[in-house]
This record gives C-alpha cells, sequence and structure tokens, in this order.
C-alpha cells in the first residue's frame, strides 16, 4: 500500500521551504513508503563527469579544461580529483548521475552517499589542498518552467576562510547564492550525507550524519541550450583551492565517494 504525501512528510519530518532556509529534521526510523524506482551502487561508475561552473585561471594561465580534473571507480569506491596538474586554476569537478523521466515530478527523491577526504587541508598544504566537496539533488523541467529545481549543499574546506568546517545550502534566490546552514568538523572520516527533494509540497531535508541542517528548496534557470527534457540529477562534486590571482601552480584536490542510493517514491 503507498503512503500518503502527508503521512510520508510526517515520517521524514520535512518542513515546507520557500525562498529561506528552515529547519527539516529526518527521522531515524525508516520511511514505510512505497518505492516505485530505486538505484544505486557501490562507486559512481556510470556516471558522467564534467567541468562545473566553480572555475577560476590566474594570470598567465591556461583556461581550466576537462584534462584538469578526472574521476577513478575502484569497485569499492570513487575518488573525485580537481586540477590535477596542480596548474594555477580552480577547477571544478562535478560527477552526475541523470536519469530522464517525464515523470520525475510525481516523485519524492530521496538520495545519499558516503564521502571523504583522504587528506587534511591546512594552510599551505601541499600536493593536496581544497576549496569544497559539493552535492545535489535537482529536478530539471526543460518542458515546462525551463528551471532546475531541488537542493544542494556546499562543506567549505579552503583553511584560510573563516567558514572553514561550514555546511552551506544553496538558494536560488537573487540569481544563486550560498546561505550558511551549520558547522561539519574537518576530518578523514567517512560523512554520510542525505537530500530529500518534495517538489509537490515544495519541501527538502539535509542530514549528515545523522545530523539535520536547515535547507531549501531552490529554483536556478539555465542557459537557453540546456535540453527540453524532463530528468532527475544526483551529483558528487569538489572545487580545488583557489589558486591567487598571479599563481603559477596550486595544490590539487581529491575525495572519495562511495554506496550511493537514489530512491523515488511515489505519491498516492
Amino acid at each position: 500500500m503507498k503512503t500518503s504525501r502527508r503521512d510520508l512528510l510526517k515520517a521524514l519530518g520535512m518542513g515546507t521551504v520557500a525562498g529561506a532556509l528552515a529547519p527539516a529534521i529526518l527521522t531515524p526510523q525508516p520511511v514505510h513508503a512505497s518505492t516505485e524506482l530505486t538505484y544505486g551502487g557501490p562507486d559512481l561508475a556510470g556516471w558522467t563527469t564534467v567541468l562545473g561552473d566553480g572555475l577560476y585561471t590566474a594570470a598567465g594561465q591556461d583556461p581550466v579544461h576537462i584534462g584538469d580534473i578526472s574521476t577513478e571507480h575502484h569497485g569499492s569506491h570513487t575518488t573525485l580529483h580537481a586540477n590535477s596538474a596542480q596548474r594555477g586554476v580552480m577547477a571544478h569537478n562535478l560527477t552526475y548521475q541523470s536519469i530522464q523521466d517525464a515523470a520525475a515530478f510525481d516523485y519524492v527523491h530521496i538520495c545519499g552517499y558516503k564521502f571523504r577526504l583522504p587528506y587534511l587541508p591546512t594552510p599551505g598544504a601541499w600536493p593536496h589542498n581544497a576549496q569544497t566537496i559539493e552535492g545535489a539533488l535537482m529536478l530539471w523541467d526543460g518542458a515546462n518552467t525551463r528551471m532546475d529545481h531541488g537542493m544542494a549543499f556546499q562543506w567549505v574546506l579552503n583553511p584560510w576562510m573563516g567558514s572553514f568546517g561550514e555546511i552551506w545550502a544553496w538558494s536560488g534566490e537573487q540569481g544563486g547564492q550560498w546561505v550558511p546552514s551549520g558547522f561539519l568538523a574537518v576530518d578523514t572520516e567517512w560523512h554520510e550525507v542525505q537530500m530529500v527533494y518534495d517538489h509537490r509540497n515544495q519541501a527538502t531535508a539535509l542530514r549528515i550524519d545523522g545530523v539535520s541542517f536547515p535547507s531549501v528548496v531552490s529554483q536556478t534557470p539555465k542557459p537557453a541550450w540546456w535540453g527540453n527534457e524532463v530528468a532527475g540529477r544526483f551529483n558528487a562534486e569538489i572545487i580545488s583551492l583557489w589558486p591567487g590571482t598571479t599563481a603559477t601552480a596550486a595544490p590539487s584536490h581529491l575525495a572519495e565517494v562511495k554506496e550511493w542510493y537514489w530512491n523515488w517514491v511515489s505519491y498516492e
């Protein structure tokens, strides 16, 4: 028997969010609902890697290109690399799973994975240092609104920033911006994120290591060349350290991801 939308939201403890951060508590108990579609795997094999938009090129450097990022699948986990050649650039590895489905908006989407840093970012660290680890759950409505609907988070890892260790949530307001949402101590342990997006009720939930963080519903416009399809997209991302305006070299960044899942829960 399918669980009603009201019962599902109550079980998830999700709050309706529209344009502002609001607490969204995910219960530790399992949700008893009809999962119509389930995807997952031990690593990110089969996902696609592209350059994201978090890019910067120092003076005199060649522009950031696809060769500055790479993704390696090991069976037990995947390693994301950014600024692999340690050039004077900031590179954004955006690795994603996209599922095209005209009915994508007719489901509550529940997804997650485990992630970790295999090193500690510190001022002056070499050969590795970091800007961020990020993740997103988005539904692209290319057929109607031409907007990317969903949610995203960012873990700030630049050791020179006062926000080092903060979790930020993405807001689609005012063209899109990151909003402080909480704190996660920077270490080399495995962490587990869960994201939930319910489009019909305009509700989200974000949980890391069993701790709930304020999350936000975002609607982000995309370029005209984006397609007319309707699709869900689940991202794992890293951005390498900002190099400075005149850098001739900068550290690379890497992070590991494993045990991803993505459940599509039908509305009644």
